[in-house]
């Protein structure tokens, strides 16, 4: 299985780009499945470009699936990463979202399990 990882700090501006390349490919965004990691923004009380970053690939057929990596156990959060085709990570506190992947020993699985790595930024 390919997995994609898609790092933007503006993912909602992607979005749609994104849904026509997969479209492009003959695929359908809508039976990928699609998680965005949350945990950047959980040092922040309000979080409204995550919450339309989300929104964004939803309103394009992308049926996401929020993981919070801080609240999650190591085993959990493999097991979603192990069966997500799109990892899509919401922007925030980065050296927070380090330290969470760390604590949950995720760096060498992350490693082990992208096969292709999109930084776009905004």
């Amino acid at each position: 299985m390919n997995t994609y990882l898609l790092l933007a700090s503006t993912a909602s501006s992607f979005a749609k780009y994104l849904s026509d390349k997969i479209s492009q490919m003959g695929k359908d965004p809508s039976v990928l499945r699609t998680t965005f990691i949350t945990t950047a923004a959980n040092t922040y009380k309000e979080k409204p470009w995550m919450e339309e970053d989300i929104a964004k690939f939803e309103q394009v057929d992308f049926r996401v699936q929020r993981l919070d990596i801080a609240n999650e156990t190591e085993e959990h959060s493999k097991q979603i990463l192990s069966e997500t085709d799109i990892c899509i990570v919401g922007g925030g506190n980065t050296i927070y979202l380090l330290e969470e992947i760390l604590k949950k020993n995720l760096r060498t699985f992350f490693a082990l399990t992208i096969s292709a790595f999109v930084c776009l930024t905004s």
